[in-house]
């Protein structure tokens, strides 16, 4: 910040209030931060800017008792367009903290809302189990507090003892938000209540609560029964205090909230139901000060729990509800000829940008292209953001990459020849529709990706091996050998580097790993019942460990 942006906001600090009485508070703070969007953040003199922006947010807030979160955070450029390196000491400077000033003085739809842009911006990006615990530890005492002063609040307090339906009925109420970006959650969580409907229906029902459902999500739930979507009608609040009385109206005992580390702690604080429990899909906090009961994760299918943060977490093996589509050969063609050209090869990695912005993979990509310059390299995400761009220009590669944007990975599947699975933070459900099309998969070892989660551990020699899974992990000991495991899961970089090569240079191998992955799509990803008997087993263990029955 130039020596007149300090000073903008040195009189913004002495002078704002009467300005902003006189006129426009909010416009007075935006003119003043604007400096700060502009500026280095970095060391000593980057926290003072940092500090001095906060105190602004803060002085009008308190002067209004107003905010706009997403004008606030497009004022200081928290957006997902920001340089990487200043997202972190944003986020604990300035968000966090004005996020919980909202929880604290009620304003809770705008809390809320800048905990969804704080997730997406920052939380995404951290692929660690103490950096992430650290970031939720910063906010969610102050989420879940303010979820129980607003369920006190409420005129009507109805779930505090759910009535039973029957004395061996066990109630489970999955909550998820349906909108596109969370599409993947809901894949995941169809299987379960497929299965649970067909084959387990007597002793456990499943409901899936959907908030803010959006086209995408409205279309994939149509396809499986006991959906209810939640009216967003009257606002964030609004919705919560509906999910919480057609949760009580339906005797859900068991609350389970899926993937996303945003709306959970509000939620869970107002105790939606007597067990509540976050089901994760990588990341394992656990916050103190939260009233999250129990622990989920997707994991190996070798062992019914996995400790994380020194506490069991219940794992069920991941499966995809999948939707296959059906494409003729000559407009997978078309679409290859013109995101490829006459390339021999076409590499991609379908994630979100940040994913494919984490510098040590975006390396290791640009190391591939230039020992293989017959390949080019697909990559997507919500925005084509500067640094990959950069990055690639840097190397001279940028003319063999191409960004396609927010693309049906299901289709782009069948174009593609080799995935290219993201590191430290994988790709996830686009890995399984890249597997399910028998495309290889090159991944590095990580607790977060596919298959060093789950393969490796089976490959391994396992003992107690839960009982619906012990036929797939034999069958894929059989089809996978120890050491095409080894390679497929690469333990650094290098390794990254030369296994992706060798499914570039050698089309046999190529062919036959991507038959392998296909494989083990076939047999666990698409596997519900493995994967609903273990949930079942899990929640038969929750309710007799709290007394359901």
């Amino acid at each position: 910040m130039t020596a007149v942006g300090f000073d903008a906001v040195e009189h913004y600090l002495c002078h704002g209030r009467n300005e902003g009485r006189r006129f426009d508070a909010w416009g007075a703070a935006y003119r003043a931060l604007s400096d700060i969007r502009e500026a280095d953040l970095t060391g000593h003199i980057g926290t003072q800017r940092l500090l001095a922006g906060r105190r602004i947010i803060e002085d009008v807030i308190r002067e209004t008792g107003f905010i706009k979160p997403d004008e606030v955070c497009e004022a200081i450029g928290f957006t997902s367009a920001m340089d990487s390196k200043y997202i972190a000491p944003v986020a604990n400077f300035v968000i966090i903290p004005i996020t919980n000033l909202l929880y604290e003085i009620d304003l809770f739809t705008e809390a809320e809302r800048l905990a969804h842009v704080m997730l997406t911006v920052y939380g995404h990006r951290i692929s660690t189990e103490d950096e992430f615990l650290s970031y939720v530890q910063a906010w969610a005492p102050a989420a879940t507090d303010a979820g129980r002063r607003f369920s006190r609040k409420l005129s009507k307090t109805r779930i505090s003892s759910p009535t039973r339906t029957s004395p061996t009925l066990t109630t489970v109420g999955f909550v998820t938000k349906g909108s596109t970006i969370d599409v993947a959650t809901l894949n995941h969580i169809l299987p379960i209540c497929r299965e649970l409907s067909v084959r387990h229906g007597s002793d456990i029902r499943a409901i899936v609560y959907v908030l803010e459902a959006g086209d995408d999500g409205l279309q994939t739930c149509n396809d499986a029964l006991k959906f209810k979507f939640v009216d967003r009608d009257g606002g964030t609040l609004s919705s919560y205090a509906k999910l919480k009385g057609m949760m009580s109206d339906d005797s859900i005992q068991i609350a389970c909230y899926v993937h996303a580390f945003d709306a959970v702690y509000f939620l869970f604080g107002m105790r939606l139901a007597p067990i509540q429990m976050q089901f994760s899909q990588y990341l394992h906090p656990i916050p103190s000060g939260t009233e999250i009961d129990e622990f989920m994760t997707w994991g190996t299918p070798t062992s019914m729990h996995q400790p994380f943060a020194g506490r069991p977490w219940r794992v069920v093996p991941s499966c995809l509800a999948d939707h296959p589509v059906v494409a003729a050969d000559q407009a997978i063609m078309d679409i290859r000829q013109s995101v490829a050209g006459s390339a021999r090869t076409v590499l991609a990695t379908f994630a979100r940008t940040e994913k494919v912005n984490q510098p040590g993979f975006l390396a290791t990509v640009i190391r591939i292209l230039k020992r293989h310059p017959e390949c080019v390299f697909l990559w997507t995400g919500q925005m084509e953001h500067p640094e990959v761009v950069r990055a690639f220009q840097n190397s001279g590669i940028i003319d063999r990459t191409r960004f396609i944007g927010w693309v049906d990975t299901r289709l782009y599947s069948k174009v593609i020849d080799v995935l290219l699975d993201s590191f430290p933070l994988a790709n996830g459900i686009t890995a399984l529709h890249a597997m399910a099309e028998g495309v290889p998969v090159a991944s590095i070892w990580s607790a977060t990706s596919l298959i060093g989660r789950d393969l490796l551990p089976m490959l391994n020699d396992t003992e107690d091996i839960p009982l619906p899974a012990r036929t797939v992990v034999q069958e894929l000991k059989i089809i996978f050998s120890t050491s095409d495991g080894a390679s497929a899961a690469c333990i650094t970089e290098d390794d990254y580097v030369n296994f992706a090569s060798l499914l570039i240079e050698d089309t046999a191998f190529r062919d036959d790993v991507g038959r392998k992955f296909s494989a083990l799509f076939r047999l666990l990803y698409s596997n519900e019942s493995v994967m609903a008997d273990i949930f079942v087993d899990h929640v038969r263990d929750i309710s007799r460990k709290h007394g359901l029955q």
